[in-house]
């Protein structure tokens, strides 16, 4: 008897945060070009605000109170707001040190963005994607987005996800298969609030489906029993 099976595979998940631009143009903390210090003879990585590629991914640690480092996942840098002897600061990814410049504090909330603050320095990015240390003010440019995936210890559900009746169960760091009988119960209530989300969206069931943690593709097969 033939069956058919309806597979979701989770590709990816993370465990941590990314950060994006609250207003304008949508873009997103990544690793942008090399920038060479006169003053140490080093030649930083350099973080920018980018529309292309994918954003970095981070863990916070908190040092005292308020107080974080920003680590990046999979990698020994953390983000470190640069002091150049000449010129404005410049935020780059360094090694960990656990120096003044390397801790930040991440104020606000989601309606209104988040703030990062290094000392009495916010970042703030300009037109070409720069990232750098300004007085904080209410310049719509030292607002960001700070996302979490679920698996963070500081996840808070936004008001969409809350509304959303589908469910993906979490499993960090490994693929996840869903297979549903054709004749069952929670296959069909699977698809009705699948067809619910992608019509929200925009979507239809044949194209892939991303979030800034996860990308699930949905596949039919034939099943012998």
């Amino acid at each position: 008897m033939r069956k058919t099976a309806i597979i979701f595979q989770l590709i990816k998940t993370i465990s941590g945060f990314s950060i994006f631009t609250k207003n304008g143009t949508r873009r997103h903390l990544t690793k942008g070009g090399h920038w060479w210090s006169t003053d140490y003879g080093i030649n930083y990585q350099l973080a920018a605000m980018s529309t292309t590629g994918s954003p970095s991914e981070f863990k916070s640690e908190e040092l005292s109170p308020g107080i974080k480092v920003i680590k990046e996942v999979n990698s020994d840098y953390v983000l470190d707001l640069h002091h150049p002897k000449n010129g404005k600061t410049k935020l780059i990814y360094h090694s960990r040190n656990d120096g003044f410049t390397q801790k930040f504090e991440i104020g606000g909330n989601m309606k209104d963005g988040y703030t990062i603050k290094n000392e009495d320095l916010c970042l703030e990015y300009d037109d070409s994607g720069s990232i750098y240390g300004a007085t904080c003010s209410e310049n719509s440019r030292q607002k960001f987005d700070v996302i979490y995936s679920p698996e963070d210890p500081e996840y808070k559900p936004s008001l969409e996800e809350n509304g959303s009746v589908m469910e993906i169960p979490n499993t960090p760091n490994a693929s996840q298969i869903l297979i549903f009988n054709e004749t069952s119960k929670s296959k069909d209530k699977y698809d009705e609030d699948l067809d619910e989300h992608s019509h929200r969206h925009h979507h239809h069931h044949h194209h892939p489906h991303e979030s800034p943690y996860f990308t699930y593709q949905k596949y039919s097969d034939q099943i012998i029993a």
